[in-house]
């Protein structure tokens, strides 16, 4: 069975069951072009056809149906007759009215394809005058699930694919087989390489000429779902689809981040660079993940709080958000007396600011050894990220300092409920997205502590 047509073995039975039924009256067959109707027909017609006496393929704009015997015993009874109308939205009405009565006089069985939607405005789905007949059947295809991605995509590529990849492809098509494939066979899989137990997208690449990229709806849908529940493997995968569909843009600000996390500062700014400074100034969560690969990732702390100082100036509607990165920035890298100084000229401007200033705020209270006034400005922190989109890394990064704050403080109770909680909402990638951002911050304090920022 060819691999595109992993997955449907149940709509396959059905049609076939439909077929053979005589009781049965039209069979339709729907889905979203690229879904596989023309496939299923063909593998239904491989198992049922000697069962027919003849097979009349209706095409549109052909002068005539065309006639396909078949070598079958000798039958009682009436012969058996088949017409297929593949892509019966684009027949004449005329003509779908003619294999209507066809059916309904017993003298053929029908079997169509239509896709979903079908119809337009100026030109009504013909195939609607079927929707309502005696005994009509209607199989939708739908798409494919990450396993049967991962399974078309393994026969093709010649291994099982990782979890992480097919659910990323899967995001990415929208479970479409057509379009799968054409990915796939278009360039993607030379972008593949195997790793430990399974096919993963190694590098971006560049997608074929002529290869339909990933829909962009499908793509920024499944991007925004990973972002938001950190799924970092499936975020890599996507982000690598979303740079070889040529969409670096879908990506700006996440794809560095997963370069800062993975220990790859140098090719983070060199992504950032390549993007222009336009769309720097455009997205103030891409500047910040530049002020932060600085400092953090190649230890310049300077350059980093330097950078959002003068992005502050660059006269956008950010120029507060700006400050407030950089205000907390300072307290990452153990600058507790330049942050205090930051957050008196700031101004909580929107949802995402004011998150920044009140993590800021922790930060200098916990290094001036304020523990509770740390734990007020934690959970107004926490609170705020938890209903902001931007940044959903925050999440998990001021619980755990939330966390410990409530052990210097004395309120372990309290901690240990937290820390429950946290285990039971968060992901062992959100997990892992806090752990390294801690880890980053400790050696950026370590390692520089006598430069000033």
């Amino acid at each position: 069975m060819p691999w595109r047509f992993v997955g449907r073995t149940e709509q396959l039975n059905a049609v076939c069951r439909g077929l053979a039924d005589s009781t049965t009256g039209p069979v339709i067959i729907t889905g979203m072009p690229g879904m596989g109707r023309t496939t299923l027909i063909a593998q239904a017609l491989s198992q049922t056809g000697p069962s027919w006496d003849r097979i009349l393929r209706v095409t549109p704009g052909a002068a005539a149906p065309d006639v396909t015997p078949w070598p079958a015993s000798p039958r009682s009874g009436s012969p058996r007759t088949l017409v297929v109308a593949d892509d019966a939205h684009l027949l004449d009405d005329s003509v779908m009215l003619a294999l209507r009565s066809l059916s309904r006089s017993r003298e053929a069985v029908l079997l169509v394809s239509r896709p979903v939607p079908a119809g337009t405005v100026s030109r009504p789905d013909p195939t609607y005058c079927l929707s309502y007949e005696p005994g009509v059947q209607t199989i939708l295809l739908p798409p494919l699930t990450e396993t049967e991605v991962s399974e078309a995509a393994g026969i093709l590529l010649g291994g099982p694919v990782q979890l992480a990849t097919a659910e990323a492809l899967r995001a990415a098509t929208g479970g479409n087989p057509r379009l799968l494939r054409a990915m796939l066979h278009g360039g993607l899989a030379d972008s593949m390489a195997w790793q430990r137990s399974g096919w993963t997208i190694a590098e971006p690449g560049t997608g074929g000429k002529g290869v339909p990229a990933a829909p962009l709806e499908e793509l920024e849908e499944g991007i925004r779902d990973a972002w938001s529940q950190l799924a970092v493997e499936r975020l890599d995968q996507l982000c690598k689809i979303a740079l070889w569909s040529g969409k670096s843009t879908q990506v700006a600000a996440i794809w560095p981040f997963l370069l800062l996390l993975g220990g790859s500062p140098d090719e983070a700014i060199a992504f950032i660079d390549s993007l222009g400074d336009r769309a720097v100034a455009e997205t103030p969560q891409l500047a910040l993940i530049r002020a932060m690969t600085l400092a953090l990732g190649m230890r310049q702390p300077a350059l980093g709080t330097r950078f959002l100082l003068g992005a502050a100036g660059w006269g956008t509607e950010a120029s507060g958000r700006m400050l407030a990165y950089r205000a907390w920035l300072l307290t990452l890298i153990g600058r507790a007396a330049d942050a205090a100084a930051a957050l008196a000229v700031i101004a909580a401007g929107d949802r995402e600011t004011a998150l920044f200033i009140h993590a800021a705020r922790a930060g200098v209270a916990r290094m001036d050894g304020q523990a509770a006034e740390a734990v007020f400005h934690l959970r107004r922190a926490l609170a705020t990220a938890e209903s902001c989109d931007a940044c959903p890394w925050m999440v998990p990064y001021l619980r755990d300092c939330l966390t410990e704050a409530l052990v210097v403080s004395g309120r372990t109770t309290e901690a240990e409920s937290l820390t429950t909680r946290s285990w039971m909402r968060d992901s062992a990638s959100a997990r892992y997205v806090a752990d390294i951002l801690r880890a980053l911050a400790a050696c950026s304090k370590r390692e520089v502590g006598g430069i000033p920022a």
